[in-house]
């Protein structure tokens, strides 16, 4: 896996957990990045029925359950959810997203 299949993605709507990780995105390209604010159902509620979200959360518990809690809520609500980002960022070893642009900068 190489970072430019990850920037095929660059334009998708990403959902991550928090603020570092959505500047990490952002910082090598990553233009619509929205991270968790406020109640499970109203950031679910902010997505229209049909549209595209990559999740991507960390490979901990926390994340693990956040991506079944959020995949069954927004399958629901007929939105698709896509995993692309959250796998090729797994696929170099990188388990928090925030680390993901260390891991970039290093290989440089």
């Amino acid at each position: 896996m190489d970072l430019s299949q990850l920037l095929l993605f660059a334009n998708s709507f990403v959902l991550v957990e928090g603020v570092s990780d959505k500047r990490a995105l952002e910082e090598i390209g990553f233009s619509q990045v929205q991270f968790l604010s406020g109640p499970l159902f109203s950031v679910v509620e902010s997505f229209e029925k049909g549209c595209v979200v990559q999740l991507c959360f960390d490979n901990d518990a926390h994340g693990r359950e956040l991506t079944k809690r959020f995949t069954r809520e927004f399958s629901q609500r007929g939105v698709q959810v896509r995993f692309d980002v959250q796998n090729i960022i797994f696929s170099f070893g990188v388990t928090r997203i925030e680390d993901f642009l260390s891991f970039v900068r290093r290989r440089k």
